[in-house]
């Protein structure tokens, strides 16, 4: 067994066997059964809003047809390190807000804290020597109030991309059943948020599976 998931072939999954899924608990079952290799039986059979779990005495058997990744997922009874509910988004978008947010902050902080504005406005002394000087300071000055107002506008532009992308972070979100390999990757399947008791129910039977002699 050299890696966390199964690396035998598994046999094809094909569209009428996607729809038993919904189908009585023995036609499931079945479904599951005709997968198992020499030696191995079903133990449970899950469903959830996005898929099928299946528990053999050998393996955990993930069925997502309506997923991202393969069909049927296969994972070493050893391996099953966890099985929970769990939620999640594109951690992209959520690090882009925090970013673009730190930015902005920095970007209109400083705006704010180094204000040319004020100095610009100063009347410069009587005299053609001192007078032309403080005028040529004054006048870069106006320049430099200038650059804090684009300063200020270019903050509040990242805040407002920052707010757009934790707004996709927040649609990006998802609730799904993480079936926690040792050594690997999760193997994630759609399910509700208020399907907990499924979720228990399928980690009794994993537990029964590793533990034979205890059921």
């Amino acid at each position: 067994m050299d890696g966390p998931t199964s690396q035998r072939a598994e046999p094809a999954v094909d569209g009428d066997a996607v729809d038993e899924r919904a189908g009585p608990v023995d036609r499931r079952a079945e479904f599951f059964a005709r997968l198992c290799y020499g030696g191995e039986s079903v133990v449970e059979v899950v469903p959830f809003s996005g898929g099928l779990v299946g528990v053999t005495t050998h393996r955990v058997l993930a069925l997502t047809p309506d997923g991202d990744g393969p069909n049927l997922q296969s994972i070493d009874g050893p391996n099953v390190a966890d099985v929970e509910l769990s939620s999640g988004g594109d951690a992209a978008h959520g690090v882009r807000a925090l970013r673009y947010g730190l930015y902005a902050v920095l970007l209109v902080g400083a705006s704010y804290l180094i204000d040319f504005s004020g100095v610009s406005g100063v009347d410069p002394p009587s005299g053609t020597g001192a007078g032309q000087v403080i005028n040529m300071a004054l006048a870069m000055l106006g320049v430099l109030s200038l650059v804090d107002d684009v300063i200020r506008i270019a903050g509040l532009g990242v805040l407002v991309l920052a707010l757009l992308l934790a707004v996709a972070y927040g649609r990006s979100r998802d609730s799904y059943l993480a079936i926690r390999v040792a050594g690997g990757d999760p193997v994630r399947v759609p399910a509700a948020a208020s399907e907990s008791a499924a979720a228990t129910r399928l980690r009794v039977a994993v537990e029964k599976a590793s533990n034979p002699s205890d059921g």
